[in-house]
């Protein structure tokens, strides 16, 4: 406190009194009043010493005359100045009473006047003195007088007018002795020096008492404002002040804290501020290591329980010392940041975790991943594997039933993938629909295990909002440290494996094998190329001819896209149509395929139809019904004559988008195929609620079906039956030999399309084919 005080001091712009400050005789100034009560309170804690010394020096003077005539005279005069120091001191008592912290100019005066009748008194005793005194009683006397002009200034040096008054008239009493006896120059030059150092230290002294006073009075208001706002910032602030005595208890506590911890501040003062048995604090070893050594700290964080809850305060603390340097404990500030720890714990958490689902994101599994290298690394038992899932088929979810959907069926996949993995694994949504897991501890054989019950976990029916929703699950596995190294290695094997597993079908796990970074890179280059194929004309269309069974005459084609590659050559679309798919460019080659093939269509003859197949994507646009439109009006071909071919898979997703898409085209006219039929979905339901013009049987029951006892001969037997009894066309696909074209013509099928009846073929080629069946239509 002592050197926080000396340094306010110094922080005080230094005050220069002139000499009507040193007076303080102007009524007007307010600080006058105060340094006139200062130079009372020293007048009178200096006066019992100078009243000793005059009367001793009264005495002396006493005992030099006593056998002097003078004598009577002297001692009636000394007891007029003794009655004279008594009424003084008593005055001094009654001032010191009252101990007032401002008088007027009037006591100035008053006290001014009685130093000024003192003086008077030895200045008119020396002269009437000097004639009854001998040559060396007379330089007795002129000591003592000098003795007298010293001790009056120091009595009086508090009051400057009264010290000046009363040295004056001695020094005036003193001239005027020297000048009757006929003194030397040199009297007068000791006179005029000592004079000269009594004024001297008489305002110096005067002055002093000014600039203490102007100081004190700064220092004053200033730590009223100090305590002012100190109270202010105690009882609003949000911080609290806080103090301990040596032994680190309490002393001191703001109001505000008894506010944090529920309990009034009293009831802390006197215990430690905390209690370290049901406390957590950051860097503990920093803050017993400053509270021991006695040294300042700052925003060092403990987490006290309040109650049954964790809260956390900032303290910061530096060492008082007392006057003697004895360490007296510790002051500081506090503040709880309960809810500013909590928001940055958030604020972490969030840039960890993945905000639609909770799970760890990219980031956060990063971590993961190291820290399972870093075990397999160090010796751990077993190894580390890292799974990447794509979900299939979830794009068509989002854009058939919205992204809100799409939304709550990835929280639901988080979950199942927590559920299935809540005793080991870290899981973590690495963005869209695509998750990863990280397994320690494991061999690829357990991996690839685990894989396997996870596409079956995520490919069980999800219930949402109502709508039955079916997708799949990919996978891909690489295994720490063999396929990877680092996390980048790792991630990177994994996302070549998903690749694998996503072009061998879907709905499958793959570990990854070296080879595949050949095949990532061919794949790599596929997708470069493919973006430039729309712009380069590299695409284009072929057409395979349908076969009426019934008199062999062709009545449509289906349009079959192909890509002639500059460097490649032809590339076969079970390579680029996948890739297509995933880069979402199949709904812009989609429509440059449907305006084609009408295109192309309207130099036909009016009774030969065409077929265009639709990739999932496409049938869930809602732009396709305005781009079949345009295609017809633009070429000017009649809805009928228009086929389009749908798989079954786009029917695993019980929303009801896929039946009202297929609905909105065939109000438009056109005819709706149902391609492959057989070897996807195969539920008879979708049969009845969905409007179908044709089905195509798949080309592996119709190479069985040579056999007529065979199973494949039963299914398609009853699939013409089916189509039949519905109303729809039956065309087999696939048929390559004489023998498997009269199978299926036996079994009832209406047409067939195959290399035996026709491969595909130029568009040129297909128009010369139906051409002479034009010009016969055109002479008829």
């Amino acid at each position: 406190m002592v050197m926080q005080t000396t340094r306010a001091s110094h922080d005080i712009p230094a005050f220069m009194p002139g000499w009507l400050d040193i007076l303080a005789l102007d009524e007007g100034d307010p600080m006058n009043g105060l340094v006139r009560a200062e130079q009372l309170k020293q007048l009178g804690r200096a006066m019992p010493f100078s009243a000793a010394a005059v009367l001793l020096l009264g005495l002396t003077l006493a005992v030099i005359f006593r056998h002097s005539a003078a004598f009577p005279v002297l001692v009636v005069w000394l007891g007029v100045l003794a009655a004279a120091v008594a009424f003084g001191l008593h005055k001094v008592r009654l001032r010191r009473a009252a101990n007032p912290d401002s008088v007027p100019a009037r006591t100035i005066w008053l006290s001014a006047a009685r130093a000024l009748c003192v003086g008077s008194m030895w200045a008119a005793l020396f002269p009437l003195l000097i004639g009854f005194a001998d040559p060396q009683s007379r330089a007795v006397m002129s000591g003592l007088h000098i003795a007298m002009i010293s001790a009056g200034a120091f009595a009086f040096a508090a009051v400057p007018l009264a010290a000046l008054l009363f040295a004056g008239v001695l020094v005036v009493s003193l001239i005027g002795m020297m000048v009757a006896l006929g003194a030397s120059w040199s009297s007068f030059v000791l006179i005029a020096i000592v004079s000269a150092l009594v004024a001297r230290g008489v305002i110096a002294h005067a002055r002093a008492i000014v600039v203490h006073v102007h100081a004190h009075e700064r220092l004053r208001a200033r730590g009223e404002m100090i305590a002012t706002l100190l109270d202010e910032y105690e009882t609003a602030g949000a911080d609290w002040l806080w103090e301990t005595d040596a032994c680190g208890l309490c002393t001191h506590l703001s109001p505000k804290f008894a506010e944090v911890i529920g309990r009034p501040a009293a009831e802390i003062v006197g215990h430690p501020l905390f209690d370290p048995q049901r406390s957590q604090a950051r860097n503990k070893e920093e803050l017993a290591r400053a509270i021991g050594l006695k040294q300042r700290f700052r925003h060092i964080q403990v987490g006290p329980v309040v109650g049954e809850e964790q809260r956390w305060w900032s303290l910061s603390g530096t060492p008082r010392f007392d006057l003697l340097g004895q360490f007296a404990g510790f002051s500081g500030i506090g503040s709880d940041v309960t809810e500013q720890r909590r928001a940055r714990e958030q604020i972490e958490r969030m840039a960890t975790s993945d905000s639609l689902t909770g799970l760890a994101n990219r980031t956060a599994i990063r971590s993961h991943i190291q820290a399972a290298l870093d075990a397999v690394s160090g010796g751990g038992s077993g190894g580390c594997a890292v799974m990447m899932i794509d979900l299939d088929r979830f794009k068509g979810v989002n854009d058939t039933l919205g992204h809100s959907v799409g939304d709550e069926l990835l929280r639901e996949v988080a979950r199942r993938l927590e559920g299935d993995l809540r005793h080991g694994g870290a899981v973590s949504r690495l963005g869209g629909d695509e998750f990863a897991v990280v397994l320690s501890g494991v061999n690829a054989s357990a991996a690839r295990g685990v894989g396997a019950r996870l596409v079956e976990t995520l490919s069980e029916p999800y219930s949402i909002r109502g709508s039955a929703i079916r997708i799949g699950a990919s996978i891909g596995i690489a295994m720490g440290v063999a396929d990877g190294a680092t996390v980048d290695d790792i991630l990177r094997a994994a996302d070549l494996a998903l690749y694998r597993a996503k072009d061998d079908g879907r709905g499958v796990v793959r570990l990854y094998e070296p080879a595949l970074h050949h095949d990532a890179e061919e794949r790599r280059a596929l997708e470069l190329a493919l973006r430039l194929a729309m712009l380069e004309n590299q695409l284009s269309l072929m057409f395979q001819p349908i076969i009426d069974l019934g008199d062999g005459a062709v009545v449509g084609f289906e349009a079959l896209l192909r890509w002639k590659h500059p460097t490649l050559g032809q590339v076969s679309p079970a390579r680029f149509i996948p890739i297509a798919e995933d880069l979402g460019l199949m709904d812009t080659i989609g429509e440059w395929v449907i305006r084609t093939a009408c295109a192309w269509a309207a130099r036909w003859p009016t009774n030969i139809g065409i077929s265009v197949n639709l990739s999932p994507s496409q049938l869930v646009n809602a732009r396709l019904p305005n781009v079949v439109l345009s295609a017809l009006a633009t070429n000017g071909i009649s809805p009928g004559r228009l086929e389009l071919e749908v798989t079954e898979n786009i029917f695993l997703n019980e929303d009801g988008g896929t039946r009202g898409a297929l609905d909105a085209l065939a109000r438009l006219g056109v005819r709706i195929g149902l391609d492959d039929f057989g070897t996807g979905y195969s539920s008879l339901g979708y049969l009845r609620t969905t409007v179908f013009d044709t089905i195509k049987i798949d080309r592996c029951f119709v190479r069985e079906a040579v056999d007529a006892n065979s199973q494949s001969a039963a299914i398609v037997r009853h699939i013409v039956g089916l189509a039949a009894s519905l109303g729809m066309e039956t065309v087999a696909e696939g048929a390559e030999t004489v023998e498997e074209l009269n199978a299926v013509k036996a079994l009832g099928c209406g047409r067939v399309q195959g290399y035996f009846t026709g491969r595909p073929m130029l568009a040129e080629d297909a128009t010369a084919l139906v051409a002479p069946a034009r010009r016969e239509a055109r002479a008829a």
